[in-house]
């Protein structure tokens, strides 16, 4: 085989493997839950911006106009700023849940025959996982560091919710009355597909928290986390592994950045503040 042949053929080998990849990513694309998280993340955007350009408002670094947020109409402006970003960013995993869930109910209206259910089922098991009736609960379970079970909340019900349906279509014209309203039936029919999965997922943040003595599923998901990255420690070997794993979930549609928000938290914040003083003497960086 001469050299323009071999050229040839692993061009044409290239171009196959490229096809193929090209394929395979098609399918992943296409894939129900993957298109939801995708498309749901999407309408989050609104969302997002009005956070960020109020976090921007909120920390421009100017010490007049620092002055000013704090002293006119005694922080007015300041308590209305704080009063968005709360509302934004401050629950952004609760709008990604709802988000998500709403999107593949509204996309498989056909299947389900209602896009009320997912959604609801979905809130359920995101306060059930964020544990919203415990004592130890947080509003900053609702924010970046609850994006994980967000997510996760939503896609539980877009798995199991079928299983839960058929259930209920099997029980459907026992609990069903004629001449009543059809809104009353639909909601009705909803109850065993819930039921079908707030009950396990019920269960499972039950045995973490008394079993494993974690206050919820998201206390478990980020100690978990945290153990995994503190194995590298605070080193530049840590710091590539959580940038790999931002950057994978983000290959895979997911905000890999706010996932991770309570690992980033749990390794940096700790190592700037020891830092600070240090250079600030001309000293050099501590190594952790």
């Amino acid at each position: 085989m001469s050299r323009k042949e071999e050229g040839i053929y692993w061009m044409m080998v290239g171009e196959l493997m490229y096809q193929k990849i090209l394929n395979l990513f098609e399918t992943i694309e296409k894939f129900p839950v993957i298109s939801s998280i995708r498309n749901g993340l999407v309408m989050t955007i609104p969302i997002v911006l009005i956070g960020s350009f109020i976090l921007i408002c909120k920390n421009i670094p100017v010490q007049e106009y620092q002055s000013f947020l704090s002293s006119f109409g005694n922080g007015v402006v300041l308590n209305i700023m704080n009063y968005i970003y709360d509302a934004t960013f401050g629950m952004l995993a609760l709008y990604i849940m709802l988000a998500i869930s709403s999107v593949y109910a509204r996309d498989n209206i056909e299947l389900y025959g209602s896009k009320y259910g997912i959604p609801l089922t979905a809130v359920a098991c995101f306060f059930i996982f964020t544990g919203a009736s415990g004592n130890n609960f947080n509003l900053t379970s609702f924010g970046a560091l609850g994006v994980f079970t967000g997510i996760v909340s939503a896609i539980i019900p877009v798995l199991f919710y079928q299983y839960g349906k058929n259930i209920s279509q099997k029980c459907y014209y026992k609990f069903s009355s004629v001449g009543v309203d059809s809104n009353i039936n639909k909601a009705i029919s909803e109850i065993f597909p819930i039921l079908f999965i707030i009950f396990p997922c019920a269960s499972i943040n039950a045995f973490v928290v008394q079993g494993l003595g974690y206050s919820s599923f998201q206390d478990f998901f980020l100690q978990i986390a945290n153990l995994l990255f503190s194995q590298e420690g605070r080193s530049f070997l840590g710091g590539i592994c959580w940038v790999f794993s931002t950057t994978f979930l983000w290959f895979l549609g997911v905000h890999g950045s706010n996932v991770l928000e309570g690992v980033a938290q749990h390794l940096f914040p700790s190592t700037v503040v020891l830092n600070v003083p240090v250079t600030s003497m001309g000293g050099s960086l501590m190594k952790f």
